[in-house]
């Protein structure tokens, strides 16, 4: 038996993966915004499931849970952090308020990091692991996507020079990198899309109008042809329960072949493929 935080919880591969490490018979944290959300769960398996309070933002929420957690930890068993929270926001570099990208990176970075700083004392002295979720937008940048592939290429970088620093310690770190999956991350991003363009200067709507209509467009089509969270969460559960994980869990359709083609493509090709999508650009 491990015992596994895991941050996001409350649905899609969070609420997946609870429901997972549950049957497998693992202790679980299930850390989310609205407890409420998880009561069904909760009661399920009530011996094995702990609900807590966490808001990514909030330096008190992680305080308290890490309060919690920590009197009812079992010190000779392998602690493990799933940093799964995030959210996506699409939008031109240009026209998003810079208090949009502080919120993002505050939940899908500084979220992460913050954990990280609190649990890891605990994850060295259990010899545990951190299994931190990003995606293949940290590996490839589309356009309008900069403030989620930027905040998903910095965690990719946290992660690898985290595993350099902690694994002579007997820590192991782990990266899952889906491609687009069915769950709510997309429909909020739309609405929050939205949201955005009704904010957007006529200037900013007369310069990036149709590309931001063909970006919402793609995304619908995305979420539409997404694959299903099961095939994330297995790889979840294979990163915890692995003696031996893999580094990066690559995990969708065509993804592996995405992540050569961004690896190898020379850039004036790729710029081409990945703006062809977008009425109004021009190279």
């Amino acid at each position: 038996m491990k015992q596994v935080l895991i941050t996001g919880a409350s649905g899609g591969l969070g609420y997946g993966l609870v429901q997972s490490l549950c049957e497998n018979g693992h202790r679980v944290w299930a850390a989310v915004r609205k407890p409420e959300s998880m009561k069904d769960l909760q009661s399920k398996y009530s011996s094995l499931l702990t609900v807590v309070k966490i808001d990514m933002t909030n330096s008190s929420d992680v305080d308290q849970a890490f309060a919690e957690i920590q009197s009812k930890l079992d010190s000779t068993k392998e602690f493990v952090l799933v940093n799964n929270a995030g959210i996506a926001v699409g939008s031109p570099v240009e026209s998003l308020a810079i208090e949009e990208w502080r919120n993002l990176y505050e939940i899908n970075l500084f979220g992460p990091i913050r954990l990280i700083q609190k649990f890891l004392p605990t994850i060295r002295k259990t010899k545990g692991r951190i299994v931190n979720v990003g995606s293949i937008s940290g590996r490839i940048s589309s356009p309008f996507l900069a403030p989620y592939s930027s905040s998903k290429f910095a965690l990719r970088s946290l992660t690898d020079s985290l595993r350099r620093e902690v694994s002579p310690l007997g820590v192991k770190v782990v990266l899952i990198e889906p491609g687009p999956t069915k769950t709510n991350i997309w429909s909020r991003s739309l609405e929050h899309g939205q949201e955005l363009e009704t904010k957007m200067t006529d200037d900013m709507r007369a310069v990036y109008g149709k590309q931001v209509q063909s970006l919402r467009k793609g995304v619908e089509k995305t979420a539409r042809d997404a694959i299903g969270v099961e095939a994330v969460v297995e790889c979840m559960v294979d990163a915890i329960e692995n003696e031996n994980p893999k580094f990066y869990y690559l995990v969708g359709k065509n993804i592996c072949l995405m992540a050569l083609v961004a690896r190898f493509m020379p850039t004036r090709i790729l710029d081409k493929m990945l703006m062809s999508g977008f009425r109004g650009i021009k190279d």
